[in-house]
Parts: structure tokens; sequence; C-alpha cells
């Protein structure tokens, strides 16, 4: 899957200028979309043969205990 997904919000200058914020509250908010996101990233992770999939901090978490190996 490359690049983010439109469906994200991406705030600018936030938490300070220069930083670009990338919300995923809006991805959790539509079922339809995360468990899409989700679905696509299973397909990368069974390409790759991985047996392992690691989600660092809460937002990782959310995608990576989703996914199915």
């Amino acid at each position: 899957m490359k690049g983010a997904p439109k469906s994200i919000r991406i705030i600018k200058d936030f938490p300070k200028k220069g930083i670009a914020f990338y919300d995923i509250a809006t991805i959790l908010a539509n079922p339809k979309e995360f468990n899409k996101i989700v679905n696509k990233m299973t397909i990368e992770v069974k390409k790759m043969k991985a047996n392992t999939i690691v989600g660092i901090d809460s937002r990782g978490f959310y995608f990576c205990s989703s996914c199915s190996l």
C-alpha cells in the first residue's frame, strides 16, 4: 500500500510549524474504510511471508492487531 489513504485527515503545522499530523480518527470512525485498509495491509504482509507484525504506539496497535496472517 503506497502513500497515505485519502481518508486520513492531514493537519498541517501541528503540533508545530513544519510538521504534518496524520489524523486516523477519520478511518477509525468509518468501519468500511478501516476494513479496507486492514485487508490491504494483510495482503502486503502475506506477500512478505511475515509471521509477526509489530505495531508501534497506539496507532500501530489498532491496525496491526486487526491484520490476520
